[in-house]
């Protein structure tokens, strides 16, 4: 079992709330614009061309459809739905982790959880999305329970989300398998989602991470790791599946790629069930910073400290690598607690495929013997999760990194309905009847993907409010954080109360008649506007330099007033 059309005196009551309440640090909206899509929904833009509901965003949790997957991703650091807490439903989205083909209800993904691990003096310290067996969740939107953080926001792509969230909440969450405290890294995490719906493009999910230092301490020897607990199934969303005991794992090392699929497709069910043909692909596309390597391991967890299993190679002498360590759990293969996960996210381990746990044999010069009562079960299928990990990094306050990877998918990997019969035994046999040719295409297509989003001209993400007050205002942004950027030029204009169609309202479609630049700044990814008039609207308009002086897109204007 897991553990796991509206009257004008609305709108002036609504507008006299909004004005009184002063924006404070960490909050996300653009009220005037949801003020105005809330009252006149006819003129709001949709979540998605595809079912097109009506959205008041900020959302807890967005869906992206592409026609050939629906993926889901949250603002509390998570992928698909089953980890995030209790939030109400959106209207007109799927509910699907990752399910392909859309509408088939075969899910790829019962949820997902991002860790970020760093020591800051000399504690080690991690903070997930998502533990994936105890009940610990360590990220949040900065106005949970009230709302969350999702928004849309208009981009190369076809459609864009980009989520919020921090680890800094220390209350509610419990204590760790060794009675430790959630020790926050005092980090803040923009992760931008986007999806292509073009034939080719289709078939993956785009996304991009970038992580900040909130905290007056340097992290440093950072890394950030990707779990995934599939549990492929039809019908299990339902209540009808049982795909959390048939998962396969693996990895192609020469593409950096983990995937998970079910262990024979189901080729074979009758209707009303259908096949699993497909998989649930990860990759990284580019960070950043320069990293030694990737890691990639999976396990088991049990209650029982015999069974929960993962690979571990044996212990050895020498220092170009992480000396083997006891989890001090019983177990080798679940990482309970801060010490443990830093660990495996930093250890340059690349596990075997699951497929091959029975024939690892007692003379084997790397790996460690796998208990062969449970070994058979585990190669032929079982409830498996699995930690794609990249570092090192360090993060000064103030100082971002960022990450862009992929989750995607390819058609019919299982062709064959008789390849489970190779398992346990003839690994070899069962790996060359998988086709993975799809998979590494549409692998390529997310590193051109990924190639699109980081055309430096491209406009500023997640500009926001910051803090106001009587006659100023914070704004900030996500930073750029590659090297091509240099800089941002900030815009100011002020909006005539004549250009209003309604008084106290911007309109979402208004822009800047000039843009009007009042700064020129470096590397900061914030800016204070000082000596405001209260009353009065303006429109922030923020665009990356780069290092050859080039000005990109300065992108859609924040309106903003005191």
């Amino acid at each position: 079992m897991k553990r796991v059309g509206i009257a004008l005196l609305t709108l002036a009551v609504i507008l006299v709330v909004t004005a009184d309440n002063t924006r404070s640090r960490g909050q996300t909206d653009r009220p005037d614009d949801q003020v105005f899509e809330r009252i006149f929904p006819s003129l709001s833009t949709g979540a998605d061309t595809i079912i097109d509901p009506i959205i008041n965003w900020p959302t807890f949790y967005g869906v992206q459809q592409t026609g050939e997957i629906d993926a889901s991703f949250n603002c509390f650091g998570q992928f698909g739905l089953r980890f995030q807490p209790s939030v109400p439903d959106v209207p007109g989205w799927p509910y699907a982790g990752f399910m392909t083909p859309p509408g088939s209800s075969v899910d790829y993904l019962f949820a997902g959880a991002i860790w970020v691990g760093g020591i800051i003096g000399t504690d080690t310290l991690v903070s997930v999305g998502a533990d994936g067996w105890q009940f610990a969740r360590e990220m949040f939107p900065p106005e949970y329970p009230q709302r969350g953080s999702v928004t849309k926001f208009d981009y190369v792509a076809d459609f864009s989300m980009r989520a919020e969230y921090y680890d800094t909440t220390t209350e509610g969450i419990p204590p760790d398998y060794f009675v430790r405290p959630h020790i926050p890294l005092n980090i803040r995490m923009g992760n931008r989602s986007h999806a292509w719906r073009s034939t080719a493009e289709s078939w993956t999910v785009l996304y991009d991470l970038v992580i900040t230092n909130i905290g007056d301490q340097p992290i440093s020897e950072g890394y950030v790791g990707f779990y995934f607990d599939a549990d492929v199934c039809w019908g299990c969303y339902g209540g009808g599946g049982y795909g959390w005991n048939d998962d396969v794992t693996g990895a192609l090392r020469d593409y950096g790629i983990g995937y998970v699929i079910d262990n024979h497709g189901d080729l074979t069910v009758p209707p009303p069930d259908q096949p699993c043909p497909r998989i649930f692909a990860f990759g990284l596309q580019q960070m950043s910073f320069l990293s030694t390597d990737t890691s990639y391991n999976w396990w088991v967890s049990n209650g029982n400290a015999a069974l929960d299993f993962g690979p571990r190679e044996r212990p050895y002498m020498g220092d170009w690598k992480e000396p083997f360590r006891d989890y001090q759990t019983g177990g080798i293969g679940t990482p309970e607690g801060d010490i443990n996960k830093y660990y495996i996210m930093k250890c340059r381990e690349w596990d075997y495929d699951q497929i091959y746990t029975a024939v690892i044999d007692s003379t084997d010069t790397l790996w460690m013997y796998p208990n062969q009562d449970m070994a058979p079960d585990l190669a032929d299928g079982w409830d498996t999760r699995f930690l794609m990990s990249v570092g090192p990094f360090d993060l000064l306050p103030d100082s971002s990194v960022r990450v862009l990877y992929a989750t995607f998918t390819g058609d019919s990997v299982h062709t064959d309905p008789t390849n489970l019969a190779n398992l346990p035994y003839d690994p070899d046999s069962y790996l060359a009847n998988l086709d993975f040719s799809h998979v590494l295409e549409n692998a390529g297509i997310s590193d051109s993907l990924a190639g699109i989003l980081l055309d430096p001209l491209l406009p500023v993400t997640g500009l926001q409010t910051e803090f106001k007050d009587n006659d100023s205002v914070v704004v900030r942004w996500d930073p750029w954080v590659f090297a091509d950027v240099e800089g941002y030029e900030v815009y100011l204009f002020e909006v005539s109360h004549d250009s209003l169609p309604y008084p106290g309202v911007v309109p979402p479609w208004l822009e800047p008649d000039y843009l009007n630049q009042v700064a020129s700044l470096g590397r900061s990814h914030q800016h204070t506007f000082d000596g405001l008039t209260p009353g009065q609207f303006y429109l922030v308009n923020v665009a990356h330099r780069t290092t050859t002086r080039a000005v990109g897109d300065p992108g859609k204007p924040l309106p903003t007033w005191l």
